[in-house]
């Protein structure tokens, strides 16, 4: 497997269940100009509905961090704030294309409460948005969900690539799923 930031080859060895000598996974942090080229983009179907399930939810999603606050970065300096949106937005689009109400905290780099306002103040205003709109669950990308940690080289690779944000947010989608099965 080859791990390529901002164009340039990372030395590092991620573990893998598969084989994938002949994979290239492309990470662009926000500075980047170098394109994801479109062959090596994962592909989304845009018909399927994977769950009945969800019909008549609301899902509140809260992207952890946000604005002035940009979390834990990572050794190659992508933002935990950033990597929690994405993942987000992807969870967001798999949940409405299955028929339920997606409300997000933010669908933007900004604060939720107001600038500088206290830990609490930025807590309480987006657990009021989620109750403001009755949702029927609350997830949090970063404190229901921890999907993996920056700080760690090969869990930055895997929460910066497409691929990886995709599957987290599969994997997140599958989690919903099941907790509405009972």
């Amino acid at each position: 497997m080859q791990i390529i930031i901002d164009g340039r080859k990372v030395p590092v060895s991620p573990k893998v269940s598969k084989d994938t000598t002949r994979e290239i996974v492309y990470i662009n942090t926000k500075n980047s100009k170098t394109p994801v080229p479109i062959a090596d983009r994962p592909v989304v179907s845009e018909d399927e509905t994977e769950s009945n399930r969800l019909s008549g939810k609301v899902i509140c999603i809260d992207p952890g961090h946000g604005g002035n606050d940009s979390g834990a970065i990572g050794p190659t300096g992508t933002a935990e704030k950033d990597n929690n949106l994405a993942i987000a937005l992807l969870l967001c689009d798999k949940l409405e294309k299955n028929g339920a109400t997606v409300i997000l905290t933010r669908d933007t780099d900004i604060e939720v409460k107001v600038s500088d306002a206290s830990t609490e103040a930025e807590f309480g205003a987006r657990v009021d948005i989620a109750n403001d709109h009755g949702a029927d669950i609350f997830i949090s990308i970063h404190k229901l969900v921890e999907a993996a940690f920056i700080s760690n080289p090969e869990e930055e690779v895997l929460l910066a690539s497409v691929d990886g944000r995709y599957n987290i947010a599969d994997s997140i989608f599958r989690g919903i799923v099941k907790y509405f099965k009972v």
